[in-house]
């Protein structure tokens, strides 16, 4: 034991060793960046790498997903409604 903490399972208990031995066996296909979470892993590259295919033509932000477009285009005066969706080649493409 470690720290005196206590589980109710191997698993629970092998997931928090991972922070008291820094191994970080959770790598990120898009980079060099190693994680001791898969959880932390995922969204690392969700935030970092994932696609973001709605695109806003006033300021080039880009979202992914049609809700987040939404309600930055309804909070950002002189943004216009208008949208295009980014494809996986990296070109344009109008959604309406």
């Amino acid at each position: 034991s470690v720290c005196g903490k206590k589980f109710c399972s191997k698993e629970y208990l092998k997931k928090h060793l991972l922070a008291h031995t820094g191994e970080k066996p959770f790598k990120c296909p898009y980079c060099i960046l190693s994680f001791n979470s898969l959880v932390i892993k995922n969204n690392h590259a969700i935030f970092y790498h994932e696609m973001k295919p709605y695109l806003c033509l006033s300021c080039g932000k880009q979202f992914d997903q049609k809700f987040w477009l939404n309600h930055h285009l309804s909070t950002n005066q002189g943004h216009t409604d208008q949208e295009q969706l980014v494809k996986s080649d990296g070109s344009l493409q109008n959604s309406n």
